[in-house]
């Protein structure tokens, strides 16, 4: 009996399914043909995640593994321990080497990257980082975070407007900027900062109580704000925030940070924006019917 062939188009079309539904097999399929890795990698280096020293397949631990795949990434997880291990220089030459990233997320504090390696990201729509960080480096004050409400004092009696410069992320649409540590009375002056330079938001999530309505206020082109807590019943988070504010963008969430990042990435269930939006939807059908 002769070997069944399948055309081309067909076999790439299994082997993608395959490596898409069980992303373990991928280091073997690789070794079929030059042909099937070919076909893989795309798939396989589209969604990267460098989280709790995991495997995914090949551990990227040194800029060499991104000067070989980084060309397919797209979407981009990495923790602290990937900062830990590396200088930030090696850091900022791993993320040169991923020109078509368009979601990135660094999940820790200090970042010690120059604000260029994220602006010549030319494809950059979905950013995930500190709060604190982007307040430092847009201000271009390179004191430690933990004197961020000492950049207040030092903008404010600045010569220099913090909207004098051209938007530094105008491609940006979903902004996630986690963990401020600023006091009330500087929340207007550094949310003035953040939506200036990044005037296409239309989505953004944080976790700060007292910054929700001006945030609301300053990005003018927003349609959601996921107010979110990691931990609590989602009954509470909902009531915690409809007493704070009555507004229709406002999305509450009780979220499995990492989980919802990575189903997003991946296209496999709902992660915060996708949820977002659903609701926002349900939101707007439910206003039809009423009238």
């Amino acid at each position: 009996m002769p070997n069944p062939h399948f055309p081309p188009e067909l076999e790439q079309e299994i082997f993608v399914y395959a490596v898409q539904n069980r992303i373990q097999d991928a280091t073997n399929l690789f070794l079929v043909a030059k042909r099937v890795q070919e076909w893989l990698l795309p798939v396989v280096f589209k969604v990267v995640i460098v989280y709790d020293k995991r495997l995914f397949p090949i551990r990227f631990n040194d800029l060499s593994q991104f000067k070989s795949y980084g060309r397919y990434i797209e979407h981009l997880l990495l923790s602290s321990d990937f900062q830990t291990d590396h200088r930030p220089q090696i850091l900022q030459q791993s993320l040169a080497q991923c020109p078509n990233i368009t979601n990135l997320a660094l999940t820790w504090f200090r970042p010690q990257i120059p604000l260029e390696s994220l602006t010549s990201l030319s494809h950059l729509t979905c950013l995930c980082i500190a709060a604190d960080y982007l307040v430092c480096r847009i201000a271009d004050i390179h004191q430690d975070v933990r004197n961020i409400n000492e950049i207040a004092v030092a903008l404010t009696h600045s010569c220099t407007s913090i909207t004098s410069s051209p938007a530094l992320f105008p491609k940006i649409t979903h902004l996630e900027a986690f963990g401020a540590r600023w006091r009330r009375q500087h929340g207007d002056l550094f949310l003035t900062m953040l939506a200036y330079h990044f005037p296409g938001v239309t989505h953004i999530s944080h976790n700060q109580t007292p910054f929700v309505e001006l945030t609301l206020q300053k990005f003018k082109e927003l349609k959601a704000l996921v107010w979110w807590d990691s931990f609590g019943d989602e009954l509470k988070v909902v009531e915690d925030s409809e007493r704070h504010i009555h507004d229709e963008r406002i999305v509450p969430l009780v979220r499995d940070w990492a989980g919802d990042w990575e189903r997003e990435a991946r296209g496999r269930g709902m992660g915060v924006w996708s949820f977002a939006d659903n609701i926002l939807e349900g939101r707007r059908k439910a206003r039809e019917e009423l009238k």
